[in-house]
């Protein structure tokens, strides 16, 4: 929410969520996968957990599960009690009596949601997209489409993945794929090296950055291979989020798990999406904590393309954030890796989360603590109540000292380079000033030229 007065500032609400509730719900959801059951017109489905197989259709040709095994019904009486319907699924509550006093289900309608996603087979973004999928065939949310931009890795090799995910996950033919930005604006690969060179090299993670774009060559598939036949839709990422936003005026909830370029150039390209997002849930930024990208400073998704992650907070699209001030208090014990990992039955997805983490539960501690990141933004837009910790807070657009402004001239218009380390923390990372100098190459450059280069990074 934009807020008046001098300078600009954002409303942020960070998030601190129960790790004990989410661990378990995150157990059950990559444990026990969804096996979807349809309608006779395919427009209304139920979720057959638990092993069960899709039953026969009802004389309305609506789906059924097998009695064997499953999670409990919801009984909905009749009038007099002698008999009862379950209310699963999709239709999930029970409605009003019918005049013979027979019972009956109501839809309960799910939110609409899009996945902005820079995926990855089954870290904390294939965590997200799985339990999605799980989610969406029980009717829980109406995933819209799932949109990819570059940060954990490079876009193509991410299209790679999360197009041999949906078919993995049974939604290839419901869930469509929307290629985003290749490249984040004006933080590119390019500007990155020069960043290097004014800071020195990275001590933690730059995702893409690690390597330079890579050739068809080098896409790497899948541990279960390439997609047999799903491709990215025609429609880009940005002209489809905007599509949907107006389609569905105040419905829409953007999951942004990746560096938010794709909707920040929604926004840009037309602002009158903005008054007809419902919200963006994001996990991004930190408050009070340190950075986990390139020099500790600043949280990945926000560092990567920090200007678009401005656009998205200034626009005054309600934003709700999960910083890192939460991720870093739910760590992945090995308990909870041991559990899914030894599920049985196995499914694809438990391999795949065995055999993805097996190394860092290996013989001795983990080498450092692993958080689960995305995942808490997917628990906090389904359960809000997760939330025990919620702080509304103000970050200054131009630093707390506010001697940078558009358009000053170089060098003379820069205040000195010291001030300027502070307004590049506060501005990178999304909190107050670092308490450390960022260190400088051994031959630094002018305070002007460090300044500039700053404000171009940012």
């Amino acid at each position: 929410m934009a807020l008046s007065g001098v300078g600009t500032m954002v409303w942020v609400v960070a998030v601190v969520l129960s790790a004990a509730v989410m661990v378990s719900e995150a157990r059950s959801l990559l444990q026990d996968p969804c096996n979807p059951c349809f309608s006779a017109d395919g427009s209304s489905q139920i979720c057959c957990t638990g092993g069960r197989q899709c039953g026969p259709l009802t004389s309305a040709g609506l789906p059924t599960c097998s009695s064997a095994g499953g999670p409990s019904c919801n009984p909905c009486y009749s009038a007099d009690g002698s008999s009862s319907i379950c209310c699963n699924g999709p239709d999930a509550q029970c409605g009003p009596q019918l005049a013979s006093g027979a019972p009956t289900c109501v839809p309960v309608v799910a939110p609409k949601v899009i996945i902005d996603t820079d995926f990855n087979t089954i870290g904390d973004d294939g965590q997200v997209v799985a339990m999605a999928a799980q989610l969406y065939a029980q009717g829980v949310i109406d995933i819209l489409g799932l949109t990819v931009a570059t940060g954990n890795a490079w876009l193509d090799q991410e299209l790679v993945e999360i197009l041999k995910a949906v078919e993995r996950l049974g939604i290839a033919t419901r869930v469509g794929v929307y290629a985003g930005a290749a490249e984040p604006f004006p933080h590119t690969f390019a500007n990155y090296t020069e960043e290097v060179a004014l800071f020195g090299d990275a001590i933690d993670y730059v995702g893409a950055y690690a390597t330079p774009p890579p050739s068809a060559s080098d896409l790497v598939p899948p541990p279960d291979g390439f997609a047999s036949a799903t491709q990215p839709k025609a429609m880009n990422a940005v002209d489809f989020i905007i599509e949907q936003v107006k389609k569905y005026p105040g419905e829409v909830t953007i999951l942004e798990i990746a560096p938010a370029e794709n909707v920040a150039n929604a926004i840009l390209k037309d602002p009158s999406i903005v008054p007809l997002v419902k919200q963006v849930v994001t996990q991004g930024g930190q408050m009070y904590v340190g950075g986990n990208s390139y020099r500790d400073v600043a949280e990945f998704n926000w560092w990567f393309a920090p200007d678009a992650a401005r656009t998205v907070l200034r626009s005054g699209i309600p934003a709700y954030i999960i910083p890192l001030d939460a991720t870093n208090k739910i760590p992945l014990t090995l308990d909870t890796y041991t559990e899914i990992a030894t599920h049985e039955p196995a499914t694809i997805i438990t391999e795949l989360y065995r055999n993805a983490f097996a190394a860092f539960f290996g013989p001795g501690p983990p080498p450092y603590p692993l958080f689960v990141f995305d995942t808490l933004a997917l628990a906090y837009l389904v359960d809000p109540s997760l939330a025990t910790d919620v702080r509304t807070l103000y970050i200054c657009e131009y630093g707390l000292r506010r001697r940078i402004r558009k358009g000053a001239g170089v060098p003379g218009g820069f205040p000195r380079a010291g001030e300027c380390e502070d307004v590049q923390g506060d501005l990178q990372s999304g909190r107050r000033p670092v308490q450390r100098p960022v260190r400088r190459p051994a031959d630094p450059p002018s305070p002007g030229a460090f300044c500039a280069m700053i404000l171009r990074l940012l």
